[in-house]
């Protein structure tokens, strides 16, 4: 009898929770602007390259936004580099925008790319790099900060 009850009352609760679920849902939650930085100092060249975008979202395929410069760019940006060594500001390098056209097709470029570059007059291993970034459409500074690898 214990066995039959614990059947009914398994059968009647996964009744239970089958109508009462819900699979609609909003995949998207409310946007927020979040930057996504990719940037690699290298002391073997002249000039170092640094890619600024942020987040995007909208209500169909995404992978179709992707390919949109206006849904990944910010506005207005001012970016610098600054090299200090023991805590002393030794060389400030101001980021110049830089428009691209030579890409390979994917479905994060349609037909260009905006990068930022800067060309210093070398990287020193001894130095600390720290990456600011003053975007219009945030109130805060994006920073980042990074050591270079010795004897690279």
């Amino acid at each position: 009898m214990k066995t039959l009850f614990n059947k009914i009352y398994f059968i009647l609760l996964i009744s239970i929770i089958s109508f009462s679920c819900n699979t609609d849902f909003d995949i998207n939650a409310p946007y927020k602007t979040i930057p996504i930085v990719y940037g690699l100092l290298d002391q073997s060249l002249d000039t170092q390259f640094i890619k600024i975008n942020k987040s995007f979202i909208g209500s169909g395929n995404n992978t179709n936004y992707a390919g949109i410069n206006d849904s990944v760019l910010f506005k207005n940006i001012s970016a610098r580099v600054e090299e200090t060594i023991n805590g002393n500001l030794t060389n400030t390098y101001y980021l110049d925008e830089l428009w691209t056209s030579n890409i390979d097709n994917g479905i994060f470029y349609s037909d260009s790319q905006k990068i930022f570059y800067f060309v210093p007059n070398s990287l020193n291993e001894d130095a600390e790099y720290k990456l600011l970034i003053d975007a219009g459409e945030l109130n805060e500074t994006i920073s980042a900060e990074t050591n270079l690898i010795e004897g690279s």
